[in-house]
């Protein structure tokens, strides 16, 4: 991912850039089913709601745009 992140300071209106250039790796995981359903607290139901997607990110390093694959 090739992004930047942008804060603005609201009284002033400047910015400040931050790069958050990353390559990540993922893995396919089973698809959790939260035992509790509609009933788990939000925050529960939140991590299922991450994890819905079949991915889990396993590694997350710098982005090297000479790296080989």
């Amino acid at each position: 991912m090739i992004a930047t992140r942008i804060l603005v300071d609201r009284t002033t209106g400047r910015d400040e850039r931050i790069p958050f250039n990353r390559t990540f790796t993922v893995q396919a995981v089973e698809i959790p089913r939260s035992p509790l359903g509609k009933d788990a607290p939000l925050v529960e139901q939140k991590i299922y709601e991450v994890r819905s997607s079949g991915l889990q990110i396993t590694k997350m390093v710098e982005f090297n745009s000479q790296q080989r694959r």
